[in-house]
């Protein structure tokens, strides 16, 4: 029963940071907010970008350990931009994408 609870909580925290970004950066309407595959996509998209951070910190500290400092450096340097870019475009097309099939027009 815990880890249900433990469940929960991760979905409204989810939820909560994705709806606030969302809000801070497009005027969505309350409905298309609402509807539950749009908070579906939301709390995936935000566990997508959580997992990249946990995986690109990963990385970072594995290549830190494995290459001298200058090739570091240039490799952190381009994964720094090239992985968020790559996961901004993936999170645009994934919430269109689910906006468009569940036929919620934004106003």
């Amino acid at each position: 029963m815990l880890a249900d609870e433990e469940d929960f909580e991760i979905r409204i925290v989810c939820e909560d940071a994705a709806r606030r970004f969302v809000k801070d950066f497009c005027d969505l309407a309350p409905h298309v907010l609402e509807h539950p595959r749009v908070r579906s996509t939301l709390r995936r998209i935000s566990l997508l970008w959580g997992l990249v951070g946990l995986a690109h910190a990963a990385l970072g500290l594995w290549l830190l350990l494995h290459l001298s400092l200058s090739p570091y450096v240039v490799v952190n340097a381009v994964l720094s931009v090239a992985v968020p870019a790559a996961v901004l475009a993936l999170s645009v097309a994934w919430f269109r994408r689910d906006v468009t099939a569940c036929a919620v027009v934004p106003t």
